[in-house]
């Protein structure tokens, strides 16, 4: 199978990368998503306070604009990433199948856990982390992030878009940005409201010059 090839623009990322720790994570944008159970009035009461609605709406354009990529594309990310590392250690997120598993070489190892509920201390020591992500903003693995990177270890992220850029300063602000208005999709709410009371004038002005 040809390996992927990546975009590596964002900013520096090192041609080889040696002794190295891959993590491939699965898509868990909508880990957090919860559902009101429905008893009568009681349950339509609960989903309003809870604005179930709002948040059924924003988890599904959220999951939508994602567009996670399966495990078999996973795969080919993390060869293309392994090409450039010299015994390597892989953590396969037990969310994925088998399909996302790479083909084993010399000197490398591959193990399985929940990456998401890991201590990131008890993960395989190496100086160089990779992320390798199915969507384009890595949703729900901030956390990860941060702890990997209090942790004192350099960080990269492969994500589905086969962006390879390094975790900086700048990119994690960015990321954090992005994260945010893709959880909250927060520009169309904003839009929405704009968009109706504008509308509702439009419609009123072309009535009152007796216009249909």
């Amino acid at each position: 199978m040809p390996l992927v090839a990546l975009n590596e623009r964002m900013n520096t990322v090192p041609a080889q990368f040696g002794d190295a720790l891959i993590l491939v994570c699965s898509y868990r944008g909508a880990a957090r998503k919860r559902h009101t159970r429905h008893f009568g009035r009681l349950g339509a009461l609960l989903a309003i306070l809870t604005l179930k609605r709002l948040r059924d709406y924003v988890a599904m354009w959220r999951d939508f604009a994602a567009n996670p990529r399966d495990a078999a594309y996973l795969r080919q990310l993390a060869e293309t990433v392994l090409a450039r590392c010299t015994g390597p250690r892989v953590v396969l997120d037990l969310a994925l199948g088998e399909a996302a598993q790479p083909a084993v070489g010399s000197g490398m190892e591959v193990t399985r856990c929940d990456l998401g509920a890991e201590d990131p201390s008890r993960l395989p020591p190496a100086r160089t982390v990779i992320l390798i992500y199915p969507d384009p903003l890595g949703l729900s693995w901030g956390e990860l992030e941060g702890a990997l990177l209090r942790d004192g270890r350099s960080v990269f992220v492969v994500n589905g878009r086969r962006r390879f850029f390094a975790l900086d300063r700048e990119a994690r602000r960015a990321l954090a940005l992005r994260r945010l208005l893709a959880n909250t999709r927060l520009l169309e709410l904003l839009a929405g409201l704009v968009v109706i009371p504008i509308s509702a004038m439009l419609a009123l002005r072309d009535k009152l010059a007796g216009r249909t």
